[in-house]
């Protein structure tokens, strides 16, 4: 159980406590009934009303119990980068199915999660092979609020990749739409698909390899890989959309930066996590 106290200023002097959970707080119709229906709405401590004015200097007080589980909480090791007790961000390792799949329903990111902090709502994703940060939030409000940065693109991520080849141009931004194939388990640049952007810049470089900087601007599926391979310069190790047999035994891929504002405080929240010792040595 979370709980989320706000004490009222004198701008909210008389708004209904409705008013403020709706209109002030920016709660979803869909949270803010459930917050009624489990009686998690209290001020100074008492069972509020809808409907009652508030006065400066109450407190309203929001009872977040955690959405329940869907999946079966799972005991492992979680490289922790940050937590409270609103969100957690961790590092995921290479390998790690993010969510249950049908091919794989157990050892998932989601299973540990929920044994060790309850259910979480997981903000953005990666890839199986891809290893890097990944916000997770512990209760409905803050979902709600990440989920929104998320769309208005508040929240920034950056990768690293291993490509092929050096791209001609140092810096650049891709966009090109992206649609699934039909009938394969892919993704291609199509003008009918969703529009995509990527921010790339080349690190380093040696020989027929570039380890480049990426900023995702938009969030699509094997966004990254499917850019990259467009290029001209697909991700070392990517089978699917680079050359085979690969290179390396798993995508050159690392989620690698992460910042977005606190979903109670809206502070910027800064956090990196360096290249892995699986992933080959970067050119100098």
């Amino acid at each position: 159980m979370t709980l989320l106290t706000f004490e009222v200023g004198p701008d909210a002097a008389g708004a209904a406590v409705r008013d403020v959970m709706r209109r002030r707080l920016k709660l979803s119709r869909i949270l803010y009934r459930r917050l009624w229906a489990e009686d998690g709405v209290r001020v100074d401590g008492r069972p509020a009303e809808p409907f009652a004015p508030l006065e400066p200097g109450q407190i309203l007080t929001l009872a977040l119990a955690p959405a329940p589980a869907r999946v079966a909480p799972e005991a492992m090791d979680l490289a922790i980068a940050f937590e409270d007790e609103d969100v957690v961000v961790v590092a995921k390792a290479a390998g790690q199915v993010v969510h249950p799949t049908k091919g794989c329903s157990e050892g998932t990111l989601a299973a540990g999660l929920a044994h060790r902090y309850g259910a979480c709502h997981l903000i953005n994703r990666l890839d199986r092979e891809t290893s890097g940060l990944l916000i997770a939030a512990r209760h409905p409000l803050a979902a709600q609020r990440l989920t929104a940065a998320l769309s208005r693109r508040d929240v920034s991520r950056t990768y690293l990749a291993l490509v092929h080849g050096i791209p001609r141009r140092p810096a650049g931004r891709i966009d090109a739409p992206i649609a699934p194939v039909p009938g394969a388990a892919r993704r291609a640049v199509d003008p009918a698909g969703q529009p995509a952007s990527t921010v790339y810049r080349v690190v380093a470089a040696a020989e027929d390899r570039a380890l480049v900087e990426l900023h995702l601007e938009t969030g699509r599926t094997h966004q990254i890989r499917v850019h990259m391979a467009h290029l001209g310069h697909p991700v070392v190790g990517d089978d699917r959309y680079g050359p085979q047999p690969r290179e390396w035994d798993r995508v050159c891929l690392h989620a690698c930066r992460l910042a977005f504002p606190h979903p109670r405080t809206s502070a910027l929240i800064e956090l990196s996590a360096a290249w892995p010792d699986d992933l080959p040595e970067v050119p100098a």
